[in-house]
């Protein structure tokens, strides 16, 4: 009787344990994410930075520069912004991805 019982108690905690994760990875497939900014940034040895390709929000134009944009460049990012409406449509979730 003790190993029936045994038995029961783990496939119910196995059962629970992927019903909760599956509730997760439900909630995740739901979103529903939005590109609300896009843009390539390059970064110079003289303190600058050449932005191109720029849309979306706080973008004022598609390429502009902050400070001395000349020298050596040191790195660049490729950076894309977007916001889950869906999890939290009042206070959006924002998500960058840098490359």
């Amino acid at each position: 009787m003790a190993r029936t019982t045994a038995w029961i108690v783990k496939t119910t905690l196995v059962a629970a344990a992927m019903a909760a994760l599956l509730a997760v990875t439900f909630g995740q497939a739901r979103a529903v994410p939005v590109l609300v900014h896009q843009s390539h940034e390059d970064y110079f040895s003289n303190g600058g930075t050449r932005v191109t390709g720029c849309f979306g929000r706080g973008c004022t134009s598609a390429t502009f520069l902050f400070g001395n944009a000349t020298g050596i460049q040191l790195w660049e990012v490729q950076e894309k912004v977007f916001v889950d409406r869906e999890i939290t449509p009042t206070h959006p979730e924002v998500t960058t991805f840098f490359n």
